[in-house]
C-alpha cells in the first residue's frame, strides 16, 4: 500500500496539463528513489483536503476520444468499442495534433471518476478481499480505508509482486 500522502494529487479545479505534469513527476521521483519498482498510474483528485476520485493514465488516454461510459465497459465488449470508436467518430482520421489540442481544453472534472464503493478496500481486510475486487472489477489500484477516511492506494502491480513471489516460490511438481 501506498500511504495516502505519498501519492500524486491534483486539485478538482486542475487542467489535464496539471494531471499530465503530476504523473510525470511521481514517475521521475520513483525512478530516482525505487528505479526497481512499479511507477504510479493515476492521480487522487483532491478537494480541498477530500479525495473525491482519481484519474488514470488510461483515462487520459481515453479522454482523447469520443465521450463514452468507460468505466462500465468491461474487457469483452472492448473490441466493438474499437470497432465502433473508428468507425462511428472516425478517429484514426483525426491527427495526434488535433487530439492533443483537444486535450489540452480538457480540466480536471471532465475527466474525473469518482470512486465507487467497490473501489475500496479496508485497511484491515484480508489479502484476498482485495484481489477478489481487482478481479471482479478490474480496476488498476483500490483506495484503501480506515473508518471512512482514505488513508492509502493498493496498487495491482503490488499485489501481482507479492503474489508472484509466491508462485516462483512454489516448488514445481514432477
Amino acid at each position: 500500500m501506498v500511504p495516502r500522502d505519498a501519492y500524486a494529487t491534483v486539485s478538482a479545479g486542475g487542467k489535464l496539463r496539471d494531471v499530465a505534469l503530476a504523473l510525470r513527476e511521481a514517475r521521475v521521483e520513483e525512478v530516482r528513489q525505487r528505479p526497481e519498482h512499479a511507477r504510479d498510474r493515476a492521480v487522487l483528485v483532491m478537494w480541498e483536503a477530500d479525495i473525491i476520485g482519481k484519474i488514470s493514465m488510461l483515462d487520459v488516454i481515453k479522454s482523447l476520444g469520443p465521450k463514452r461510459d468507460y468505466h462500465k465497459t468491461g474487457a469483452s465488449s472492448l473490441g466493438p468499442l474499437i470497432e465502433s470508436m473508428t468507425k462511428d467518430f472516425a478517429l484514426r482520421q483525426t491527427s495526434l495534433t488535433r487530439l492533443v489540442e483537444k486535450a489540452c481544453k480538457l480540466t480536471v472534472r471532465d475527466l474525473l471518476r469518482p470512486y465507487d464503493r467497490e473501489e475500496t478496500v479496508a485497511i484491515d481486510a484480508p489479502l484476498d478481499t482485495a484481489l477478489h475486487q481487482f478481479i471482479s472489477g478490474e480496476y488498476q489500484s483500490l483506495l484503501v480505508t480506515s473508518d471512512d477516511d482514505i488513508v492509502g492506494i493498493l496498487r495491482l502491480v503490488d499485489v501481482y509482486e507479492y503474489i508472484s513471489e509466491k508462485i516462483i516460490a512454489c516448488e514445481p511438481v514432477p
